[in-house]
């Protein structure tokens, strides 16, 4: 797993349920690959913009507590340029802004402009892969949307809690 890497997540919960009238992913996150880090080798974390704004993550502590599944899909190589950008915008948003509870709502009737005021998780994503130019607009993505963007190969299942598989060691293959 590398930066930029999509996570999507399917979960249950009142919120969720919610979120799948309209997106089959009820979530969203990036992975990080934060090569100068100084703890344990092969660590991956996760940026989201979560209740509270935009976090970082140790991403099996994420994924240990998921109910339900999560999906990791690789950005495709040809954006592979891109993923020190990636970071850079993320990590400037963590603790930058709130979380957009407004459009996450309005999102229910229709697409909104994605701006850094506020952010919910898949407008968080977009507008790190915009910053680092590999898509382009205005109009934030719902969580399902995010693949159809064409910049990630097809998605794994790494997590779900229904039968217990949690496959934490696709986070440190290359």
């Amino acid at each position: 797993m590398r930066t930029g890497d999509l996570l999507t997540y399917r979960t249950r919960g009142i919120v969720s349920s919610l979120i799948h009238i309209w997106s089959k992913d009820n979530h969203a996150g990036l992975v990080l690959d934060l090569d100068e880090y100084q703890g344990e080798k092969g660590r991956r974390w996760t940026m989201e913009a979560i209740s509270g704004g935009v976090h970082t993550n140790l991403l099996s502590h994420v994924l240990e507590g998921v109910d339900g599944q999560v999906f990791w899909s690789q950005l495709k190589p040809e954006f592979d340029d891109s993923r020190a950008k990636i970071m850079t915008f993320m990590l400037d948003q963590t603790g930058a802004c709130g979380y957009d509870y407004g459009s996450l709502l309005k999102n229910i009737f229709g697409r909104v402009n994605a701006n850094l005021n506020k952010l919910f998780c898949s407008e968080l994503v977009f507008l790190a892969w915009r910053e680092a130019g590999i898509v382009k607009g205005d109009t934030a993505p719902r969580p399902s949307d995010l693949a159809k963007l064409g910049v990630t190969m097809p998605p794994i299942l790494i997590v779900d809690s229904d039968p217990g598989i949690i496959d934490l060691n696709l986070a440190v293959q290359p």
